[in-house]
Formats: structure tokens, C-alpha cells, sequence
């Protein structure tokens, strides 16, 4: 049986508290953390990534989670041994329809081998410049670690069907961490 998620809510799914930041990091094979625009093995949660339904616009969203611009590109095998394969598999069915995270979903459960694993390379620098913006009451940018106005490009953000995963996703473009709640009146 596979189970789908959303990558910002933990099992008990919706309370604020329980949300995990995304942890997926680039190692090498001796395990330690790739930096600059190399290529490694993309783990989740100290395991691996299968690349069942994987594509450009996963690499890209995952790419950006961690920090970096976009993408340079991706592969799949068995190349580390037995730094890789001692690990377990994290994460399938990578389904992103555009190339942000909050446009992805995932299984924890896999069908998968290590010879699946995905090798990402990632371009460093910053995302393009996003257009969101938190303003207080006077419309001055809202002080760090304050609640404020959602804008986007200058004007509102709709609360139609906005979650926590949209929320999770715009705090880490502005640069913060975790949001704290969502309040929509």
C-alpha cells in the first residue's frame, strides 16, 4: 500500500507544531555533504530518493528547498556501494507539477532498489526574486517574527484553498523559517 503525503506535514498531519522542515541534503561517497554545483546522492531524512515519477520539476523544487537556484540535472544508479546502499529508501513517487515544493507529493513507502536512487546536481545561488512580501497595518515591511499582510507583486494573497504547505513554501522563498500559524479572517 502506498502512502501519499505532502512534504511539510508530519503523521498527525495539520497542527503547526508537528511540521518537520524538509530535510534533503547532497552527500558524497564518503557521506559527507556535497556543497557547490557537484553532483550527490539526494537524501531525505538520512535515506534515499527512488526516481520512480521523478523529472525536471522535482529537480528543480528540491534544488531550491535546499538553497540553491535551480537544477543542473539528475541521474539514477547504484554509485556510491555500500554508502548508499546501507541507507533506506526515503521517499518515492516524486510527483511535482511545477518546479516548487509546494507543488509536489511523495510516498514514504517504496517499491524500489538502490539502483534507483537519484544523483542530483544543483546550481548555487539564490531562486529568482519571488514578489512576496509581509507588510504590517501601516504597510511597512513587518519586523521578523511578526505576522503581517500576505502581498504578492503589490496585492493581496486570496485565502482560497491556502494551507500550511503554502505557507511552509512562501516563508522559506522569504527567507524565514517554519510559520508559526495561520490565521484567515
Amino acid at each position: 500500500m502506498s502512502v501519499n503525503n505532502t512534504p511539510q506535514l508530519s503523521p498527525q498531519r495539520g497542527h503547526p507544531a508537528d511540521v518537520p522542515r524538509i530535510s534533503f541534503k547532497l552527500v558524497n561517497n564518503r557521506g559527507a555533504l556535497v556543497t557547490g554545483q557537484r553532483e550527490g546522492l539526494l537524501t531525505y531524512q538520512h535515506g534515499t530518493v527512488c526516481d520512480d515519477y521523478f523529472n525536471n520539476n522535482a529537480a528543480h523544487s528540491i534544488c531550491r528547498v535546499m538553497g540553491y537556484s535551480s537544477a543542473v540535472g539528475w541521474r539514477h544508479g547504484l554509485r556510491y556501494g555500500t554508502q548508499q546502499s546501507h541507507r533506506r529508501i526515503t521517499m518515492d513517487n516524486v510527483k511535482c507539477r511545477s518546479s516548487y515544493w509546494n507543488y509536489c507529493s511523495f510516498s514514504s513507502t517504496n517499491n524500489c532498489n538502490h539502483h534507483e536512487d537519484v544523483f542530483l546536481t544543483c546550481r548555487p545561488g539564490t531562486s529568482h526574486r519571488h514578489g512576496f512580501r509581509l507588510v504590517d497595518w501601516r504597510g511597512a515591511t513587518a519586523a521578523r517574527g511578526c505576522e503581517g499582510l500576505l502581498l504578492y507583486n503589490g496585492g493581496t494573497v486570496c485565502d482560497d484553498h491556502f494551507n500550511m504547505n503554502a505557507a511552509h513554501a512562501i516563508c522559506r522563498v522569504m527567507g524565514f523559517s517554519l510559520p508559526p500559524d495561520i490565521e484567515t479572517v
